[in-house]
């Protein structure tokens, strides 16, 4: 959920992550499916979670090279596994519900 906007959820959309408002939505099971991941504990490394999404199975929340997040089917290798692993390394105390993440780097 966007921590600034009520009723706004981060969500996949042509692999793509961005936020939208579920009041927008002309399918609301689909968005919501589209909204809901799997946090997966140290699936790949010990201390980071993965994501993967609900209505595609197999693909995980991946940062790009070009700093865009979206979800990819998982490509069991290296460079997927790196990309897909956050950790959590602080949290940002000044606004409700934020929290700051990190990617593991090669």
């Amino acid at each position: 959920m966007d921590a600034n906007r009520a009723d706004w959820y981060v969500r996949h959309y042509s692999s793509y992550l961005r936020a939208d408002p579920q009041y927008d939505s002309q399918d609301v099971p689909l968005f919501q499916q589209q909204s809901s991941f799997i946090v997966h504990t140290e699936s790949f490394y010990q201390g980071y979670y993965a994501l993967e999404s609900i209505n595609v199975p197999g693909n995980y929340i991946r940062l790009r090279d070009d700093g865009y997040l979206w979800i990819e089917p998982d490509a069991y290798n290296a460079a997927f596994i790196d990309a897909v692993s956050f950790a959590i390394y602080g949290r940002d105390t000044s606004r409700k519900h934020s929290v700051i993440i990190s990617v593991l780097s090669p």
